[in-house]
């Protein structure tokens, strides 16, 4: 799924907070990483935020690692390997 930081260049949207929005319902989670009443977006692979802007990036990265952390673990455990969360993680890197 390709999503966007709504309104972060032109209008001025707080990165930080669209970031925690983003995260809060793909993940099924509130601000402190409680599990909300509604279900996460089950099933989705990929989440791709395309941000050129390095600051956003940066922003958006630092929101989402822990859950790209818990990812590759979860991953780990049941796969026994990194590849799927590896690639995730890269390419978000390499949107920079």
């Amino acid at each position: 799924m390709i999503l966007g930081a709504w309104g972060c260049g032109a209008y001025g949207n707080p990165v930080a907070t669209i970031a925690q929005a983003w995260k809060s319902e793909v993940l099924g989670v509130d601000s402190k990483g409680r599990p909300k009443s509604r279900e996460a977006w089950e099933g989705l692979e990929d989440v791709i935020f395309p941000i050129t802007d390095t600051t956003m990036l940066d922003a958006f990265n630092d929101c989402f690692r822990d859950a790209l952390v818990e990812n590759m673990k979860m991953k780990e455990d049941a796969q026994g390997s990194l590849e799927g969360t590896a690639a995730l993680t890269e390419s978000m890197i390499a949107s920079r």
